[in-house]
């Protein structure tokens, strides 16, 4: 959730576009993000100290290693603390559908069309 809604300030459609890059980290991990956040004694980090992270420190959630760079940057940006420095989400469908091209024309999706 994004950090205007956990704070109950105003909010935009930036909240979509933050929910889309936590979509992106889960696509990535298969994971329910933060569900590797543990405790110092080995435990589940409770959802409230998410939230406290969140709103503190900029948590965010985590991406494999296995995550392309670009799509790793995407979601980071869409997942921006402040709401006026995600993308708007015109210029991120121009990203996915400029990077979709590009693996087309490099055969790795050579049936996406």
């Amino acid at each position: 959730m994004a950090p205007e809604v956990l704070a109950f300030r105003h909010y935009t459609i930036a909240v979509d576009v933050f929910s889309f890059g936590v979509l992106l980290s889960e696509l990535d991990t298969h994971q329910i993000p933060y569900s590797d956040k543990q405790s110092g004694h080995g435990n589940r980090v409770s959802d409230a100290a998410i939230v406290s992270e969140v709103l503190r420190s900029g948590l965010r959630p985590t991406f494999s290693s296995s995550c392309p760079q670009w799509l790793m940057n995407l979601a980071s940006e869409c997942m921006a603390g402040e709401a006026s420095q995600r993308p708007e989400p015109v210029d991120i469908v121009s990203s996915l559908s400029n990077h979709l091209a590009l693996l087309r024309n490099e055969g790795k999706f050579p049936g996406c069309t």
